[in-house]
């Protein structure tokens, strides 16, 4: 089974792998695939400045508050 239930792979790139993107690259890139309540303070840790989700909003009961906070997470 993925990790995602968008995507299909067999595992995440992970935290290490975003740092290492993150140090070489000057153009925007969006942190993709897991991203939810739990995993987005990682990724932002690990260098992502855009991250992009899907599952974590759309399938929770209350997709606006699902996204609110997510956002405010990152405050």
């Amino acid at each position: 089974r993925s990790p995602s239930k968008t995507k299909k792979f067999d595992d995440f790139a992970g935290g290490r792998f975003v740092r290492e993107v993150s140090r070489e690259t000057s153009v925007p890139w969006f942190a993709i695939g897991g991203v939810n309540g739990s995993t987005i303070g990682e990724a932002v840790r690990s260098g992502a400045t855009r991250v992009a989700v899907s599952a974590a909003v759309a399938s929770d009961r209350d997709p606006r508050a699902a996204a609110r906070a997510l956002r405010d997470s990152l405050e």
